[in-house]
């Protein structure tokens, strides 16, 4: 499965950074881009390596969040050509890289192997620099298996307690508490973006006179409409984090396991909301199939009508929704989305108003090891009101590789992909 990673990443990630870079010399290394010639009009707005980020709401064990690890390596060296190279494996876990998954095993493999590869990397970067030194301070991969362990209503009002000054950020935490108590079925599907941007809205307000308002930077001030205001959210989660950390140390100091069990998970909670109510510019994933839980089902019926009756449609919908606009998601998935009546609202909704297709592999049988089922993979660009396209006119690049076993599927799409860089078509 590597090369379609890979076909995934340089058509993603690497799609959006020439966009805005033409000139980088990074195009030479993206093998696998495929020419797209449509009239989507891109946003206008800056691409900095520093805020790209990456994310992979079912990461398993990394596969996905590794393939765009030395892509990211490349941008960096680009952007910041005085930065000493050593450091640059820290700041793409820091800055660029974000994974959830419900298995904490799972969760466990990825966090270490990114460990691995980025340290493997400063090995070979530092060269005979005495400085270097390599310090990680955080990798963005979060837990999703959130079950509050000697969860009771006492201990739970202890624990809000610690934000009784601030009713506010008390009822953030509430809210974080309450949209995550079953987040170990529903995991990356949680929908919590818009009531929690109504309450980092209300604690930004209850912060700030309208005059303060005035005073901030364009980019800083609140937005009325209902978006979410960055700032506001970035110390709110910052200040939540600090207190839990407290909570933490006390809770370890007089031996309260209650305590301490609860608040690891509340922490945890914490980290699934700030992963799951920012935006990013890619999203790639090979979500899970099959039949849902009984709770995620149930969850699923009610926040994803169009979708909910199969996983990984709902997944789609989902990363659709935590794309920037004109972001890309890049997905391995069944295929049955593409001729199912059951996907048609998928197809004519979220592939025609929310994101759309412009890459599809239609690979069939033997993509995955001991999985049976016929697969696909896609990219999709997130629309937005200036994007100037008519979905009836917008033209899919489209590789039919059903025909063909294992290794032979890479083969054929490298020869079809040359073919249509030379003009032979496909």
């Amino acid at each position: 499965v590597g090369w379609i990673v890979r076909a995934l990443v340089h058509n993603t990630i690497g799609q959006l950074w020439l966009e805005v870079h033409p000139d980088s010399p990074l195009r030479a290394k993206l093998d696998y881009l495929v020419p797209v010639r449509n009239g989507f009009r891109p946003p206008d707005r800056r691409l900095s390596v520093e805020e790209f980020k990456v994310l992979d709401p079912a990461c398993g064990s990394g596969h996905f969040l590794l393939g765009a690890f030395d892509l990211l390596m490349e941008m960096w060296r680009e952007e910041h050509p005085n930065l000493p190279p050593w450091q640059i494996p820290a700041l793409v876990l820091e800055h660029n890289l974000y994974g959830i998954d419900i298995d904490l095993r799972a969760s466990q493999i990825a966090a270490l192997a990114l460990y691995l590869k980025a340290r493997t990397a400063f090995e070979q970067l530092r060269g005979e620099d005495p400085s270097a030194r390599f310090e990680l301070r955080r990798i963005n991969i979060v837990c999703a298996d959130i079950r509050y362990r000697h969860r009771d209503g006492q201990t739970q009002d202890r624990f809000l307690q610690e934000f009784q000054d601030d009713p506010d950020l008390r009822e953030i935490v509430r809210r974080i508490l309450e949209d995550c108590s079953n987040a170990y079925e529903i995991g990356s599907l949680l929908r919590i973006r818009k009531p929690l941007e109504q309450l980092f809205q209300r604690r930004q307000m209850s912060r700030a006179t309208p005059g303060q308002l005035s005073l901030l930077p364009r980019a800083e001030q609140l937005i009325l409409s209902g978006a979410l205001v960055q700032p506001a959210k970035r110390w709110t989660i910052e200040e939540i984090e600090d207190r839990l950390r407290a909570y933490l140390r006390e809770a370890a100091e007089v031996h309260d396991m209650g305590s301490l069990l609860f608040g690891l998970d509340a922490e945890r909670a914490v980290q699934l909301a700030d992963l799951l109510t920012d935006r990013y510019d890619v999203v790639l994933m090979n979500p899970p199939y099959g039949a849902m839980p009984a709770r995620c089902k149930e969850y699923a019926r009610e926040h994803y009508p169009r979708t909910h009756r199969d996983y990984y449609a709902a997944f789609i919908e989902q990363a659709a929704d935590l794309c920037k606009e004109g972001g890309y998601v890049g997905a391995l998935t069944g295929r049955t989305f593409m001729f199912l009546k059951s996907f048609q609202r998928l197809r004519e909704e979220i592939l025609r108003r929310d994101a759309l297709p412009e890459i599809v592999w239609d690979l069939g049988f033997n993509v995955l090891d001991e999985a049976t089922a016929r697969y696909a993979a896609f990219t999709l660009r997130k629309r937005w009101e200036g994007d100037g396209v008519e979905w009836q006119k917008h033209p899919v690049v489209f590789f039919h590789l059903t025909d063909w076993d294992w290794d032979e599927k890479r083969e054929w799409f490298e020869q079809a992909l040359a073919d249509l860089r030379s003009g032979v078509g496909v």
